[in-house]
This record gives structure tokens, sequence and C-alpha cells, in this order.
């Protein structure tokens, strides 16, 4: 039994992680989660928790979009595995990037230094689960993240977040075990 999880708007204002642990709890009884994305990102820490209960749930996970995958919730896309991810460029983007601070007060340099260093930390580590997920060169995921703008299908494809594109699903190979 499949049991759909839509994270649409932003995580942590139209999505949050109180919303995932409500449809996990719903999904008790489903045997795949389908995370449908229509999400322009949002909180990392949010994105971050929400993968953390997706991977306790120890449900098998399909990647789709119905709208955007960008920023934060790329984090949760790849949690597929990628022959469960699917992409339809025709229904939106998909944009990797660097993090971003929101709402700095007035800071002095000291403050500023700190907020730096934070998002360096944030930076690598979303790098670092990407390049666990795709299986993609690090420098180029980060390369990819510093220009900030919507990868193209062969981006996608190149950088090993799916195959899967425009509903093109890749031929599936038969096997038999005991």
């Amino acid at each position: 039994m499949n049991y759909t999880i839509p994270i649409h708007g932003e995580i942590g204002e139209h999505f949050t992680t109180s919303d995932m642990i409500s449809h996990l709890a719903a999904a008790k009884e489903a045997t795949v989660l389908t995370l449908d994305f229509a999400c322009i990102g949002g909180d990392v820490d949010q994105a971050k928790e929400m993968a953390k209960l997706l991977i306790e749930s120890k449900k098998p996970i399909v990647s789709k979009n119905s709208g955007h995958v960008a920023s934060a919730a790329t984090y949760l896309y790849v949690l597929a595995k990628k022959d469960y991810r699917f992409f339809d460029s025709v229904k939106g983007m998909f944009l990797i990037h660097n993090p971003y601070a929101s709402g700095i007060p007035d800071a002095d340099a000291a403050t500023l230094k700190a907020y730096s260093e934070e998002l360096g930390k944030i930076e690598n580590e979303y790098a670092k689960h990407y390049v666990q997920h795709t299986g993609a060169d690090i420098e180029l995921i980060k390369a990819a993240m510093s220009i900030n703008e919507p990868l193209t299908e062969d981006q996608i494809k190149n950088l090993g977040f799916t195959d899967n594109i425009n509903n093109q699903i890749q031929p599936l190979k038969a096997v038999a075990k005991f």
C-alpha cells in the first residue's frame, strides 16, 4: 500500500515537521511512501529533521514532483533510491544552492563571521548529503550549488539526482532470488 506525502509550499511554513509526523502516523500501514514535491525549499533544520523521521520509518521512498523541487526540498528528494526518483521538468524546476541566512539583525563583524561559519557548515553538510545519495563528485556538487540556477535535465542526470526525467522510466532488470 502506497501513502503520498505532499511536500508543498515552503518547508517550515506551509509544510512543517509536525505535518511530517502526522503523515507518518497516518502511513503506519503503508508499505511505500511517495514524496510529492511542489516545494520552493525552506528551513534547513526542519528539512534535516524530516529526513531523519523518513529514514527512521524504514519504509521505501519514491520521490516525484508536481511542482518545483528546490533548495531544502532537494535534501528530502534524494532520500529515495535513484531508480525511485522521478522528475518532470514540465511541472517545475530542480534547484540546489548554497544556504542563505535570513533575518540577520544589525550585527558586528564577529557576529557576521559566526553566521558565515554556520552557513559554511550547512553548505558542506548538504553537499555531502547529495554526494552520499547521488555518487557525484563533491566539487561538481559544490559548483552547481554556487551557481544558484535551476539544473538542466542533463545536469540532473549527470549529477546523479535521477535518470527518470519527464516520466521516462528507465528499464528495470529482471532478477530471480530465493
